[in-house]
């Protein structure tokens, strides 16, 4: 019989394969799980006190029913013992003998003996049926995600690769890896990295995160982020080292188109003859200003950014500016619209604007804006009808 701790009370779990109704105890097919307290000789014993009767015919300990079987039996002695790893129950060895006085201090020491045995065997069973466990999910894992995965022990010969991984390599078997060195997959840039950053992490902290590339088999670089540990034994020693690996080459090749257009960007906003200006939607303040645009104003780029825009517009103009938001309210763009700027010596200089609105990672709406300054085209509009007179 095997034993099982349950929430409330220990249960017995049979495990024979044929019915022997006894009366001892409900008769039921392998598996059947019944109480403890079903089975009042169990109460007898605890894990590290066995149940010893060389007289069960008259042993007042026994109950008058336990008796009765016994005698049916034929059973004059009976020992129970117990089969425990630790406080834990794994299960009962029950022995009887037509004799009375038969379980003498040897014959003890011997059945002793087999239940210890016996619970290295059932722990064994249940350590066994855990790893098999553990290794099913971790199969389940490593077969079907699309991260990669390998194991290498601590010479740096790889154990483990998961599909994946292999896929990532270019390798077409995992023959082709298992006992490669883990640094060929590494260019030598990187080995130098994993020698001088990702070992001693490893040893010092037992884990590593960060960026690497990965050299394919067919010679392709494959950036990527990869976190690595220590895999240790039950006694705390390091075995070996794991690591996920994800592939980033898409997310590099996106960080590299925004880095261009953010290079071409700031190349347009640096060069430019237009002013080019970032307004705060909701209050106005200036948040950047090109080179053209400073010369324009007057201001500095320091004494913009405490101005909004309304602090550079005559007050003639608010009637114009609500038209414009209602805009881009609508539209999310505004302009071609003209009117004027006061420059900080004063002087009201007429400009043509167009803008459009956009919002930035935090959800802030912002308003970018070109600026033409269009003073001379004013002037020269003013002094044609002059000259046509």
């Amino acid at each position: 019989m095997m034993i099982d701790p349950g929430e409330e009370e220990l249960t017995v779990i049979m495990r024979r394969s044929e019915t022997f109704d006894s009366g001892l105890a409900p008769a039921g097919p392998v598996g059947t799980r019944f109480t403890v307290s079903q089975f009042t000789m169990l109460e007898l014993i605890s894990p590290d006190t066995p149940f010893v009767s060389n007289n069960s015919l008259t042993d007042k300990r026994i109950d008058p029913t336990s008796r009765a079987v016994g005698e049916k039996m034929g059973s004059h002695s009976i020992a129970i013992l117990p089969i425990t790893a630790g406080d834990e129950w794994l299960g009962v060895i029950t022995a009887t003998s037509p004799e009375e006085g038969y379980f003498d201090r040897r014959k003890l020491y011997l059945y002793q003996a087999l239940a210890e045995q016996g619970a290295v065997a059932l722990r064994t069973a249940r350590l066994r049926d855990e790893l098999q466990e553990s290794l099913a999910r971790f199969n389940g894992f490593s077969e079907t995600t699309d991260y990669g995965f390998g194991i290498a022990d601590l010479e740096g010969n790889i154990t483990f690769v998961n599909p994946a991984l292999l896929r990532l390599l270019g390798e077409e078997s995992t023959e082709a890896v298992l006992g490669k060195k883990l640094f060929e997959y590494y260019p030598p840039e990187k080995v130098e990295v994993l020698n001088n950053t990702v070992l001693p992490s490893l040893t010092e902290e037992g884990k590593w995160t960060g960026e690497l590339e990965l050299l394919s088999v067919d010679g392709r670089r494959i950036p990527t982020e990869e976190s690595l540990f220590v895999i240790r034994d039950e006694h705390g020693n390091p075995r070996y080292i794991a690591d996920i690996i994800t592939d980033i080459t898409e997310r590099k090749q996106v960080e590299e188109a925004i880095k261009e257009s953010e290079e071409r960007f700031r190349g347009l906003y640096e060069a430019s003859p237009l002013g080019i200006i970032l307004n705060d939607y909701e209050s106005g303040d200036y948040l950047e200003a090109n080179q053209a645009f400073v010369d324009m104003i007057g201001y500095s780029i320091e004494e913009l950014n405490q101005l909004s825009y309304w602090d550079l517009t005559p007050k003639k103009y608010e009637p114009d500016e609500q038209e414009q938001i209602r805009s881009m309210e609508e539209t999310g763009r505004y302009g071609p619209y003209q009117k004027e700027y006061i420059r900080k010596d004063g002087v009201h200089i007429p400009v043509v604007l167009n803008g459009v609105q956009v919002t930035d990672t935090k959800g802030r709406k912002l308003i970018w804006s070109t600026v033409a300054d269009i003073t001379y085209q004013v002037q020269r509009e003013e002094v044609l009808p002059e000259i046509a007179k």
